[in-house]
């Protein structure tokens, strides 16, 4: 028997090395000098390329949407050439997901007995496979997906380590290099981590104030950031890309702004029907007539979308509210998880490999649905939720089903999941943390 796993977990091993071994001999097929090619891992190099060799931050290949400090992280590897590069970066992306992945299991398997801890190669491969689309994708493009995740797993880890200030580092890395975990932050405020709010604010001025100013000087410094500001905050913010023409607009955004203009207005997003025609899924037509409150006047279309965000902040805020000290390590995870999701739900911008971030509230619906079954339990919505996120890996071949947005449905079913997972765990008594009044939970305290 022992042979047999043994063999099986070898097999299985090759597998997955080849299969890695494909997709990042793909990407670094695809990424050209001349920008021939679909994938974004060249505008970053090209974009640290003219930073060597001319002291100078430009726009022109593409790279609009990130913070200057990105500059700083992708210049190393722009020091490779081309195809060089994209190997080492997408070796690192695959090695932090890897990473990811131990350090999630381990967590969640901590304090269990073995014969409670569910198979490992269900336990493992479900969530991995449920994501491996995004993961694909974020490989081919070359991507930042797989560092964003890695660096909020590793957050975590520390947090649950009691490690506050080095989780603080993580966290400002990942909302330096990609600006929408910023989305996170209300979570440790509302837990009171001061410590970790501290280090991840200091740690962000250091990345993105003190290190852009000294290598750009304050004057550029302050033009690089009101760059920034008027073009991704301002320009690309959810109300206004509801409303306006632009380049995001396309099937493979999957956010809640091109969602409520889809269905609000004919929108070409590129899907066309058998006549060459753009095909549309307004329900509506409405038009730009603003209406006005108090002194701020906004069209339909971004009232609905406001309501829309205050309808999931709120419920939100209010289940997260209690302090960590009063928190178990079980209900902590699903509001984490939820707030991860969060991030994802109010972003402007959510293409397809964006959900390789879903992979940590996965883990935790496949551990449930585990332990479920393991105690004879009628799984309800743990279930449908599965068979969403598995029938997604199915959606994501039919440009229609993107753009009428099941895969933004598929993430806001996992985020209320994750609330009720949250919601129905218990406090831990006597400020301290333990998992044992929830039998589901997957853990016991660290």
């Amino acid at each position: 028997m022992g042979d047999k796993r043994s063999a099986r977990k070898t097999i299985i091993t090759l597998a997955v090395l080849v299969y890695c071994g494909a997709i990042i001999a793909v990407a670094a097929y695809r990424v050209r000098h001349d920008q021939s090619s679909t994938s974004d891992f060249d505008d970053f190099w090209l974009t640290g390329r003219h930073f060597l060799n001319t002291g100078e931050m430009i726009e022109d290949y593409g790279v609009h949407n990130y913070l200057p400090f990105f500059l700083v992280f992708i210049t190393p590897f722009s020091m490779l050439p081309l195809k060089v590069a994209s190997i080492v970066f997408n070796l690192i992306a695959l090695a932090g997901f890897w990473l990811s992945v131990r350090m999630i299991d381990h967590r969640l398997a901590q304090g269990q007995t073995r014969h409670a801890i569910p198979g490992s190669f269900v336990r493992v491969a479900a969530p991995i496979l449920m994501c491996s689309v995004y993961i694909t994708g974020t490989v081919v493009m070359g991507q930042m997906a797989l560092f964003t995740l890695a660096m909020l797993v590793l957050t975590w880890d520390c947090v649950e380590k009691k490690r506050d200030v080095v989780a603080g580092f993580w966290f400002a890395f990942a909302i330096s290099t990609k600006v929408y975990p910023l989305a996170i932050l209300p979570f440790f405020v509302l837990k009171r981590k001061w410590r970790l709010l501290a280090s991840s604010f200091a740690l962000m001025f250091l990345m993105n104030v003190m290190s852009i100013g000294l290598i750009f000087g304050l004057e550029q410094t302050k033009s690089l950031y009101h760059g920034f500001w008027t073009r991704s905050v301002l320009g690309q913010s959810g109300l206004q890309l509801a409303v306006i023409q632009s380049d995001k607009m396309s099937y493979t955004n999957q956010s809640s702004a091109l969602l409520a203009r889809r269905y609000t207005r004919p929108t070409d997003s590129g899907v066309d029907g058998p006549d060459g025609r753009p095909l549309y899924i307004n329900l509506t037509n409405w038009e730009d007539v603003p209406i006005r409150i108090g002194p701020v006047s906004l069209v339909r279309v971004q009232h609905m979308l406001l309501l829309y965000y205050l309808a999931i902040l709120g419920p939100t805020v209010w289940i997260c509210r209690h302090p960590a000290r009063v928190c178990s390590w079980a209900r902590m995870r699903y509001e984490y998880a939820a707030f991860i999701l969060l991030a994802l739900l109010l972003s402007p911008i959510v293409w397809s490999f964006y959900y390789v971030l879903c992979y940590f509230p996965l883990v935790l619906v496949n551990w449930r649905g585990l332990l479920q079954l393991k105690h004879g339990k009628y799984l309800s919505a743990t279930l449908l939720v599965a068979v969403l996120w598995w029938l997604a890996l199915v959606a994501i071949a039919f440009p229609i089903v993107r753009m009428c947005g099941y895969h933004w449905a598929a993430c806001l079913a996992l985020f209320i999941l994750m609330l009720s997972f949250a919601a129905c765990s218990r406090l831990a008594q006597n400020e301290g943390r333990t998992d044992t009044n929830n039998r589901f939970s997957g853990t016991r305290a660290s």
